[in-house]
């Protein structure tokens, strides 16, 4: 029969509620660190004004999952969708608008928080609700391209893609041909986000300052004996110092704590 002892070398590790403030540091901590990111950056030239009749918006495809924090936009309404029928968040921007003579915004309001799965196609759409007014877009291109300003996409950001959306919900290419959409930004929403840490990465990331936060504290170490019966349990001791709980696995009641004084081995283990 296999029995546990817990065998403490130096005392104990500390209380749960210590270890969940370490945690609760270490993820803090890492989203400080990634900070907060636009996914649409734009140099301030003067961009192609117009106009989209129901809406305009872009695809996008995450490499991270991201945790979407703000939104701006040349409309009031911003819809994030999952592929081009699936409207997954809704929210409404209070502005302030934006116009052909003004630009495009520039600040973000925050929103209730939204994940986005890496590895998933999204979309991204702004107009006024039931599509009830035109809605201003700013052209920029790929490093100038066509001489209109530059813009870039965060490297969280692949696979960019610009549309336009009518109020059927059908998406479709401004550009042609229709592939040069890659290559051009009408830019009508955009949001921030911060990058969501991978569980592998967290949990390293938290093991090391538990480690750190306890390493001149003490530990505690489980040891398996085997016992030939209850009896030599009761006259055991132990070769390492400290506190030591015999169960019997027949009843799960402890019998024996006590402190063990250091002793070479394990009396009558077989």
């Amino acid at each position: 029969m296999w029995e546990s002892c817990s065998v403490a070398i130096a005392g104990s590790l500390g209380s749960p509620r210590l270890l969940v403030v370490c945690l609760a540091l270490v993820f803090h901590h890492h989203a400080t660190a990634q900070g907060t990111l636009n996914a649409l950056t734009f140099s301030l030239g003067l961009p192609g004004p117009s106009y989209a009749q129901d809406g305009v918006g872009w695809s996008f495809v995450p490499t991270s999952d991201l945790l979407v924090t703000g939104i701006n936009s040349s409309a009031s309404r911003v819809n994030f969708w999952l592929g081009t029928n699936q409207v997954i968040a809704s929210y409404d921007y209070a502005g302030p608008p934006s116009g052909l003579f003004t630009g495009p915004p520039t600040n973000f309001q925050p929103v209730a928080s939204l994940v986005l799965n890496a590895g998933q196609t999204y979309f991204v759409s702004t107009q006024f609700p039931n599509f009830t007014n035109v809605v201003p877009l700013f052209t920029y291109s790929r490093n100038g391209l066509g001489e209109f300003p530059p813009f870039a996409t965060s490297s969280y950001i692949t696979q960019f893609a610009s549309y336009l959306l009518s109020s059927s919900g059908e998406w479709t290419s401004p550009t042609t041909p229709p592939d040069l959409n890659t290559e051009f930004l009408f830019l009508g929403p955009n949001f921030q986000f911060q990058v969501i840490p991978e569980p592998t990465t967290l949990v390293l990331a938290a093991l090391f300052a538990v480690g750190l936060t306890f390493a001149k504290r003490r530990m505690v170490i489980m040891v398996i004996f085997r016992f030939p019966d209850s009896e030599t349990k009761r006259h055991a001791s132990g070769f390492l110092p400290g506190r030591c709980a015999f169960k019997d696995q027949r009843n799960g009641d402890t019998f024996v704590r006590s402190n063990l004084p250091i002793r070479n081995h394990i009396a009558a283990l077989p």
